[in-house]
């Protein structure tokens, strides 16, 4: 079961391994046909479309100038209505293209008619050439957009596609031009009809893919031509109702609005496609639309076929990998089924043999030297264990002995003034965590004679050295505190006791005081220790700054300078050592003095609550902000509220 599982593992990895080359191949092959492919096809595109335009614009070219000749032979003839007639069906019989054309006279100009146009157009039925007068209350040609767009700025005009009615009755578009005498001034209009029949066999004749469509649009963006009834032209007016909300299809009606020449990517009835498009030399414009699916549709077989092929190769490399792993892997499961003897205590249990010179033999190799190694770690660790417990049982009575030297019984009480009303009501506690087993933080404090002695201090380094180092400033500062001396005088002896054999160059930053509970004058003195923070009953918390000392024990007979701070009933005191100032998150940011001054100013327990409750909140907020990163140091704290 066991070489199962490994050769079925390690050939599941190589197989998924394999599978990802295989895959990112895929795409990058797939990709690039895909861009190729796009690429001819765009280029395929643009070329049948320019083609198509030149061709359009040639045919429409000649229909221009046919107008434009013919509108100076109709100012010679303006005053014979046959020659008129004559020059319309000329124009009718003479170009292919043309199927109906007109002269339509400005207002009052024939004999001070209002209509005055003769038109000529030929008979799909019969082939003839016929004419009229087409100018009356039914068909008011100055209301059309060939005549009123001539009229406007005098210049020759397409008009949209429309239906004429009363005229040429078809599907058209018309060529406009207006006829000016020598004056400069406009007697009518000469057009040229064309079939939008025409136009639309044009652009069926355009596909360069099978479902592709071209189409044609006029000035206005009016639909002329497709060569699938519109259904797939992106001017056509029911494919107009999706650009609303189109980012891409508004784009495009933009980009064709200003007679732009490019290709566009949009997406129609959910489809994506591409579209080609270009003006034409008369405003028009031309486009060619082409489906995504229509272009790669070769290209996506060709991908399928390759999965398959190379899904099918993957199928045999794992079955061909399986059976190798399997036989490969025999020595290793042996090991594998020997290292599980050893791993139960047998250590002079056999190791298969190797007859392979390679890796294998090396890992057995290593095994059998594993195995001789392990007898002798656990001779050694018996001996290293059995030092370690006497070791560690000594810490703990260290430990002990270290705590028992903490006052543990924290006074509360009311003192009098000299006429003998209430003072100072006195509340103290403290809380000291060691770092290690043992630590090398101190407080002490102890009331006689309505005179409160404190002290707190942090000896530098940890371990054993520190709680030495610690337990003889206690005991002398215990001991220096009773002999009335002043705070200077204090620091300064017990500087001398540690500094006095010191080699180690181990140090103590110390603070300590002493405060008339009668009168609430407090002497203090500040070996290099943190500043401490006093909140006054009626202001804010702010740290205590204190003349320059340095910390007990590196030099003697240094002159220490004392100082005096009044305390009022109310005011609080906060001591601490840097295990709180400096508490540190797992990304090494730390508590610091000012988020320990913001607590001293927000704190409810602080401002209003027992020094035990104050200690235990302060204490509480250090925890949540390491949110469980190991202390790098002592933490002790002490408050004293009068």
């Amino acid at each position: 079961m066991a070489k199962k599982s490994f050769s079925l593992r390690l050939s599941l990895n190589i197989f998924l391994f394999v599978g990802i080359l295989l895959i990112i191949v895929l795409v990058i092959v797939s990709v690039s046909s895909h861009r190729i492919i796009i690429k001819e096809s765009k280029r395929s595109a643009e070329a049948m479309l320019r083609a198509s335009v030149k061709d359009i614009e040639k045919d429409l070219s000649v229909v221009e100038t046919i107008v434009r000749n013919a509108s100076w032979w109709a100012v010679t003839n303006m005053k014979n209505d046959q020659s008129l007639y004559r020059i319309t069906s000329a124009m009718v019989k003479n170009n292919v293209h043309i199927v109906g054309s007109s002269i339509a006279l400005r207002k009052g100009l024939h004999h001070g008619d209002t209509w005055f146009a003769p038109y000529s157009y030929q008979d799909t039925e019969t082939g003839e050439i016929r004419s009229f007068q087409m100018g009356n209350e039914n068909y008011d040609y100055f209301q059309m957009q060939w005549y009123a767009a001539v009229a406007a700025d005098q210049k020759p005009h397409w008009s949209d596609p429309y239906y004429d009615v009363g005229g040429g009755e078809m599907l058209m578009v018309t060529y406009s031009a207006p006829i000016m005498d020598q004056q400069g001034n406009m007697l009518g209009v000469i057009t040229a009809d064309v079939s939008v029949e025409w136009l639309q066999e044009k652009m069926e004749a355009i596909k360069p893919f099978p479902q592709s469509t071209a189409s044609l649009v006029s000035e206005n963006r009016k639909f002329i031509a497709s060569s699938i009834n519109s259904s797939m032209s992106v001017v056509d007016s029911q494919v107009r109702a999706e650009t609303e909300g189109n980012k891409r299809l508004q784009a495009l009606e933009q980009a064709i609005s200003e007679g732009k020449d490019s290709m566009m990517n949009v997406k129609l009835n959910g489809k994506w496609a591409f579209v080609v498009f270009g003006p034409l030399e008369n405003r028009w414009a031309a486009s060619i639309t082409f489906q995504y699916s229509d272009v790669l549709s070769g290209v996506s077989r060709m991908n399928l076929i390759i999965a398959l092929v190379g899904l099918l190769g993957l199928l045999l490399m794992f079955v061909l990998c399986y059976v190798l792993v399997h036989r490969f892997a025999k020595p290793i499961t042996d090991l594998t089924d020997a290292a599980l003897v050893v791993s139960k205590g047998d250590f002079d249990a056999a190791l298969p043999q190797i007859k392979t010179d390679d890796e294998i033999m090396s890992l057995r190799n290593a095994f059998a030297y594993m195995q001789r190694s392990l007898k002798d770690y656990i001779s050694e660790l018996k001996v290293t264990t059995a030092s370690n417990e006497r070791m560690e049982s000594e810490l703990n009575i260290a430990r002990n002995i270290q705590a028992a030297l903490l006052v543990h019984d924290f006074p509360k009480g009311v003192t009098t003034n000299e006429q003998g009303a209430e003072f100072l009501h006195y509340d103290i506690h403290a809380f000291l965590e060691p770092a290690k087993q043992v630590g090398g933080d101190l407080y002490d404090f102890r009331i006689k004679n309505d005179t409160l002695y404190f002290a707190i201090g942090d000896v530098s380094g940890k371990g054993v050295p520190a709680a030495l180092v610690m337990g003889v400033s206690r005991a002398s500062l215990r001991f220096i505190n009773g002999l009335n001396l002043s705070m200077a005088e204090v620091m300064g002896r017990v500087n001398n006791i540690v500094a006095e054999g010191n080699s180690t160059g181990m140090f103590v930053t110390l603070f300590c005081g002493r405060i008339n509970l009668k009168t609430g004058e407090c002497l203090y003195c500040n070996a290099g220790h943190n500043p401490i923070i006093v909140k006054p009953s009626d202001g804010d918390a702010y740290f205590l700054r204190a003349k320059p000392n340095i910390a007990v024990g590196l030099f003697p007979d240094f002159p220490y300078m004392g100082e005096t701070l009044q305390l009022h009933p109310g005011d609080k005191l906060l001591l601490y050592t840097d295990g709180v100032s400096e508490a540190e998150k797992v990304d090494k940011s730390l508590f610091g003095d000012e988020r320990l001054l913001t607590w001293a100013n927000t704190s409810e327990a602080f401002a209003s609550g027992t020094s035990e409750q104050a200690v235990s909140d302060l204490y509480a907020t250090v925890k949540r902000f390491t949110d469980g990163n190991d202390p790098n140091d002592d933490i002790t704290i002490m408050i004293i509220s009068l």
